[in-house]
């Protein structure tokens, strides 16, 4: 996204699906399907925490699939599995994060925002004792 264009929270403020009209909401589709977007989201793997939106959108699935390896964590720690350490991540499109999220736009856009700022992010340990953020491994 451009900084011109409006914000997240414009957009998901602007947006919503059950005040469309039927015409909107082919016109919706139709953009959808000539110029899919594509978002990054992830967990950790123990618990029963929701999933987060991490980074988006991506024009095409394999930019969005680069991003989510870098978040992404297996938990191995000198050739042991640390379940704390686990970060499951995947790749959805809009219309699939939107769903996945129950149509609250609102909570997508703070996600990202909060991925940007760098806050309520699982710190993940590092081989080294150090501890980094998904957001900090992306860059």
């Amino acid at each position: 996204m451009s900084e011109e264009g409006p914000t997240l929270d414009e957009i998901a403020q602007a947006l919503t699906f059950s005040q469309l009209t039927p015409q909107q909401w082919k016109l919706w589709k139709a953009e959808m399907r000539r110029a899919p977007q594509w978002f990054v989201l992830g967990r950790p793997g123990w618990g029963n925490e929701r999933w987060r939106a991490l980074a988006g959108p991506f024009n095409n699935p394999q930019e969005a699939q680069r991003a989510a390896d870098s978040y992404a964590d297996d938990g191995m720690r000198d050739g042991h599995l640390d379940l704390q350490c686990v970060y499951i991540t995947q790749v959805k499109s809009l219309t699939e994060t939107v769903r996945m999220f129950r149509n609250n736009l609102m909570q997508i856009a703070e996600d990202l925002d909060s991925m940007e700022a760098g806050s309520e992010v699982v710190p993940l340990p590092t081989p080294s004792g150090e501890e980094q953020t998904p957001a900090s491994l992306a860059s």
